[in-house]
């Protein structure tokens, strides 16, 4: 026959997994935040443009997250988001010859 007990939501299941896709997305929202004022405080301005728009991407994944409990949005954000504020910032800083070397440990390591 057919129990109710063992079906479950999608929801129920995965609340820890929205908790902590929220609270990194945020973690990650708030740091870049202050790491984009410091380069706007130094003057360096692609640095900061690029982690200005990280964290506008990051605050954009926790709000996603909160309010509709889907973590896929999240997750690519996080990942990707966190590849390419990498590469953004090397390149920015070091400009593509300076910064090969940290694209080759961000890829391996």
């Amino acid at each position: 026959g057919f129990e109710g007990n063992m079906i479950q939501t999608d929801e129920a299941e995965q609340s820890p997994t929205y908790d902590l896709i929220f609270r990194c997305s945020l973690l990650c929202a708030v740091a870049t935040s202050v790491w984009a004022t410091c380069y706007f405080v130094i003057g360096a301005l692609w640095p900061a443009v690029i982690s200005l728009a990280m964290a506008v991407i990051w605050s954009a994944t926790a709000l996603h997250v909160f309010r509709s409990k889907q973590s896929v949005f999240a997750v690519y954000g996080l990942c990707y988001g966190l590849a390419v504020f990498a590469f953004g910032i090397m390149w920015s800083l070091g400009g593509l010859e300076a910064s090969q070397g940290v694209i080759h440990w961000a890829l391996v390591g």
